[in-house]
C-alpha cells in the first residue's frame, strides 16, 4: 500500500506552479514518495527496487533522497523540515558504531556512503544551524578518514584490499573542507590536500578528467563518470578557498571545462545515470557560487537545458517518474528520481545561497 502524502507535501503541490523549478521539484518528490515511501512511527522509510514496499533502500540511495528533501526545504515551497527529520530517523536503522551500514543489521560499511551522508548533514547544519547535525557530520568524517590509505586516497569500503575510488576520496575531501569552514578544526585542510594530490597523481586522465578507481594491485579503472568530476571540482574550489592558493581554483576550472566539453557531446549527459548528473551538476553549481570564474553561466545553462529535457522527454505522465526517453539510470530504485528532484529544487534556490550546497 502506498504511503499517504504528508500535509507538507500536499500543501506544497497546491501552492506552487508545476511550471517552475520548485513546482517540478515538489511533483518529482510526490512521485518518489508515492512509489517508494512508507511511514513507520516517526520515520519515513524508502523502499528499494523496483519501487516495492517490503525492502528498505540501502544508505547510498537514501543519502540522495535525504539530499532531495534538504534541497526542497529551501526551494520556496512549504516547509520540508519534517521530512528531513523523518528520513534521518529512518537512517538510524543503519547505524553501526559511528557510521552507517549499507543495509540494516549487516556489518559492512562503505566510506563513500558515509561521506555522502556527512555532506548532507553538513549542508543541513548550514541551512538550519543545528549543532547535532554538525556533530554527526564530524563523526562521519572521522569514519571516512579512517579509510585513508597510506599511499593516498580513501578506500571504497572497509577492508585493506578494497579499491581507492574517486567517489570516496573526493567527497571525503569535500566533507573535511566543509567542516573546516564551519569549525576551523586543524588537520582537515591537510587531509583534503593529500586527497587532491592522490586524485591528481593517480586518477586524473591525460584529458584532465577523473577516472573511477585504482585496485589494490594498482590497476586503474578508467571509466569517466559525471559525478566524480563534479565532486572533484567542488573539492578543489573549497581547497583553494581554505588555503588561498589560486592554483586549486585554476585546476577546478580546467576540470569543469573538460567536464562540460566531454559530457556536452554525443548525448553524454543523457546517457549518464541521472543521479550521477545530479551530484555533478549540484557540485558545479555550488563551486561556481564560490568561484564564478570556473564557468558559472555555462554551468547554469547546462543545468537548465538538462532539466528541461528531463521534464519533456523522461517524465512518465501516469506516475511522474523519470523513466522514459532512454534517460540514463543507475538502477531500478528511487535514486535517480531523488537526484533529479534535487536539481529541480536547487534551480529554485536564490543564487546567493548556492554556495551552501554540499
Amino acid at each position: 500500500m502506498h504511503a499517504p502524502h504528508t500535509p507538507a507535501t500536499r500543501g506544497a503541490g497546491a501552492a506552487v506552479s508545476v511550471s517552475g523549478g520548485a513546482g517540478r521539484a515538489v511533483a518529482s518528490w510526490d512521485a518518489l514518495i508515492e512509489a517508494s515511501g512508507r511511514r513507520e512511527g516517526n520515520a519515513l522509510l524508502i523502499s528499494e527496487p523496483p519501487f516495492v514496499q517490503s525492502a528498505q533502500t540501502p544508505v547510498w540511495p537514501l543519502s540522495q533522497v535525504i539530499a532531495a528533501a534538504m534541497s526542497l526545504a529551501d526551494a520556496g515551497t512549504v516547509a520540508f523540515d519534517i521530512e528531513v527529520d523523518r528520513l534521518l530517523a529512518g537512517l538510524e536503522r543503519h547505524r553501526r558504531g559511528d557510521a552507517y551500514t549499507a543495509h540494516p543489521r549487516e556489518r559492512l560499511r562503505y566510506y563513500d556512503d558515509n561521506a555522502w551522508v556527512g555532506l548532507g548533514l553538513a549542508q543541513w547544519h548550514t541551512q538550519r544551524g543545528r549543532g547535532r547535525d554538525l556533530a554527526a557530520a564530524r563523526r562521519l568524517f572521522a569514519f571516512a578518514a579512517a579509510g585513508e590509505h597510506r599511499d593516498g586516497g580513501v578506500h571504497w569500503r572497509e577492508g585493506t584490499r578494497e579499491p581507492r575510488n574517486t567517489c570516496s576520496t573526493a567527497p571525503a575531501a569535500q566533507l573535511a573542507l566543509r567542516i573546516h569552514g564551519l569549525t576551523g578544526e586543524p588537520g582537515l585542510v591537510e587531509f583534503a590536500a593529500r586527497a587532491d594530490r592522490f586524485l591528481s597523481e593517480t586518477l586524473e586522465s591525460p584529458q584532465g578528467l577523473m577516472w573511477d578507481h585504482v585496485d589494490a594491485d594498482g590497476t586503474v579503472e578508467r571509466t569517466v563518470w559525471s559525478y566524480n568530476q563534479g565532486s572533484t571540482v567542488s573539492a578543489r574550489v573549497l581547497l583553494g578557498r581554505a588555503t588561498g592558493d589560486a592554483r586549486h581554483v585554476r585546476s577546478a576550472q580546467a576540470l569543469a571545462d573538460a567536464t562540460l566539453e566531454h559530457f556536452g557531446r554525443d548525448d553524454g549527459w543523457w546517457r549518464q545515470p541521472a543521479v550521477f548528473n545530479a551530484i555533478c551538476l549540484r557540485n558545479l553549481v555550488s563551486a561556481a557560487a564560490i568561484a564564478p570564474e570556473i564557468g558559472r553561466d555555462r554551468i547554469h545553462a547546462t543545468l537548465a537545458d538538462y532539466l528541461d529535457r528531463v521534464w519533456e522527454e523522461a517524465r512518465e505522465d501516469e506516475t511522474g517518474l523519470f523513466v522514459n526517453g532512454g534517460i540514463g539510470r543507475y538502477d531500478q530504485s528511487c535514486i535517480d528520481q531523488a537526484g533529479i528532484t534535487q536539481l529541480y529544487a536547487l534551480s529554485a534556490w536564490p543564487r546567493d545561497r548556492l554556495h551552501l550546497v554540499a
